[in-house]
């Protein structure tokens, strides 16, 4: 798409409208997920085999969503076939990917179960042995998603989804009489439980508890008479509930309101150091920070021709005795200029509570993520866009935007120097802090 481009060599992560990877919120039922890439890039974290739909705005932000500057990605698992079961099996040179789904209990509950793994270490041992070479590589992906739904009542339905993943590589080769292996691990997990009520036939409400995380694991060991072994690891590990509603108050008018909590967990950096002379451990206590939000939206239709959307989403959090927050007003005007084309402008104030580092000349997963601490802030944004939509055909629409994007607070490592150092200098003190203007013209045929 138009203003989302590709992150660097190694890295799955998108960058829209000049923003970077951690300006974007994707959600995999609600539930965020820190990491989307498998084999360094290659492959996304997100089975095409589980999702029911995808929605990506870069633009125009309801009121609901919070937390990101960039850009939202809701992805919504399939629920599974409550009528009968039904499988796939797709095979490829990489990976193998296996779905499953049917009724538990027909009209009443079901379920979905979607597998992918690859062969790909296979292939590079095969090789290797033909080769005869001393050295040896080993790499693995793996990814399970599982999605249950029941009917409790006519009113009343529970969903429960669960993922995981995990990537693995290792390499190894000897030279002289010593022996050295590097590891890189990198993984997901989240699960969700979801109560959808229908209170009447004018409101509904969708109440979740999840639970998510993100961590990975470097590791370099050499043995031989000077003997060295040295790991690093960093997680991130979120605990959240949210309840959304969505009340019908005229055939014009739509109100929609919520509110959320979330509990973080960080642990940015975690250093071990062993050699012959000494052992060193620069490990970080975990930093805990609390979240909450609200959002109110009322959706309402001025004439046929002419509708508003306008709302505030208002976000605190406490971390290291300290408070930030962040008022967030979104509106957006939809205008039907004529019967084949129609007219949007929106404005929407962001807020990011939590930072992304990462060095992109490297190429791998090794995401640090860290809380807005008082001497580095929360990253904030304000976004202006202006659209146009033309009816080409009964097929073919073409769509052109104009936006503006102010950002203030965003963060990034000084040099390669300051990731790579392996002092006890707190991340921190490793990072600089700047402003990002971004503007430009879309045009899509749809």
């Amino acid at each position: 798409m138009p203003g989302v481009q590709a992150g660097s060599e190694g890295t799955a992560g998108i960058n829209v409208r000049g923003g970077t990877p951690d300006q974007n919120l994707i959600l995999l039922d609600g539930v965020p997920v820190y990491n989307i890439n498998h084999m360094f890039g290659f492959f996304s974290v997100i089975n095409p085999d589980a999702v029911a739909h995808v929605d990506f705005m870069k633009g125009n932000f309801p009121a609901k969503y919070g937390g990101r500057l960039s850009s939202i990605m809701d992805i919504a698992m399939k629920e599974g076939n409550s009528q009968s079961w039904h499988g796939t099996l797709s095979l490829n040179p990489i990976a193998t990917r296996l779905m499953v789904e049917g009724p538990l209990k027909k009209d009443v509950s079901s379920i979905l179960v979607s597998g992918r793994t690859t062969w790909i270490n296979g292939l590079i041992g095969l090789g290797t042995l033909i080769r005869g070479s001393e050295s040896s590589t080993n790499y693995g992906f793996y990814d399970l998603n599982v999605k249950i739904n029941y009917k409790l009542s006519r009113k009343d339905q529970l969903y429960g989804s669960f993922y995981t993943g995990h990537d693995g590589f290792r390499r190894e080769f000897k030279f002289d009489n010593s022996l050295y292996r590097f590891g890189l691990s990198w993984g997901n997990a989240t699960a969700a439980l979801r109560w959808n009520r229908v209170w009447n036939n004018r409101l509904f409400s969708n109440t979740t508890a999840y639970y998510t995380q993100y961590d990975y694991q470097l590791s370099q060991e050499l043995t031989s008479e000077k003997r060295y072994n040295a790991t690093t690891n960093s997680s991130i590990k979120d605990k959240g509930i949210k309840i959304d509603f969505d009340q019908l108050l005229s055939n014009k008018n739509t109100l929609r309101y919520g509110a959320g909590l979330v509990h973080h967990t960080f642990a940015p950096e975690n250093k071990t150091y062993q050699n012959l002379r000494a052992d060193s451990t620069a490990s970080n206590a975990p930093v805990q920070s609390l979240e909450w939000s609200l959002y109110l939206e009322d959706a309402y239709a001025i004439s046929n021709k002419l509708r508003l959307v306008a709302g505030v989403h208002y976000q605190g959090q406490h971390v290291q005795k300290s408070y930030f927050h962040s008022l967030q007003p979104r509106v957006s005007l939809h205008a039907n200029v004529s019967p084949r084309s129609k007219v949007q402008f929106s404005y929407n104030r962001t807020a990011q509570f939590l930072h992304l580092l990462t060095n992109s000349s490297l190429g791998l997963p090794t995401d640090l993520w860290v809380p807005a601490i008082p001497n580095v802030g929360p990253e904030k944004a304000e976004q202006w866009a202006l659209g146009y939509t033309l009816q080409l055909n009964d097929s073919y629409n073409l769509t052109s935007e104009v936006y503006y994007k102010n950002m203030d607070g965003v963060v990034e490592y000084t040099d390669l120097s300051a990731f790579l150092s392996s002092t006890n200098i707190p991340w921190y003190d490793r990072v600089t802090v700047g402003k990002s203007r971004s503007k430009g013209l879309e045009v899509v045929p749809e």
